[in-house]
């Protein structure tokens, strides 16, 4: 399966994703490593409080952020897992649908 947490565009092409050059590959990546970014967050943040929320965006560094996700959302690692996996598998049941995708020698124009 994709691997979206460090999707570049080398992982695009071991799975079967080409793309006509490698700045459209990365821009794909991109996108993704964004879109999973917000619904890992998404996910973190619901049923927390504005407070807990403001704790969370007052951290500086990546050692504050892992120490509050370990006391305030212990369950952060299965959250990832999960928003990584449903991502990945959205990618691979609509991967005949994405713009610019080169498909088994055939462009995907996304129609």
């Amino acid at each position: 399966m994709i691997n979206v947490m460090n999707l570049d565009s080398k992982e695009l092409w071991q799975n079967g994703f080409y793309f006509e050059t490698n700045e459209e590959a990365d821009l794909f990546a991109q996108i993704v490593r964004d879109e999973l970014e917000v619904r890992i967050g998404a996910a973190i943040a619901k049923g927390m409080d504005y407070s807990k929320l403001a704790e969370f965006d007052a951290c500086t560094t990546q050692e504050e952020s892992q120490a509050w996700l370990e006391k305030n959302r212990p369950d952060y690692r299965e959250i990832v897992k999960a928003q990584s996996t449903a991502l990945a598998q959205e990618i691979m049941a609509f991967r005949d649908r994405i713009p610019g995708l080169i498909v088994q020698g055939r462009h995907s124009l996304g129609t």
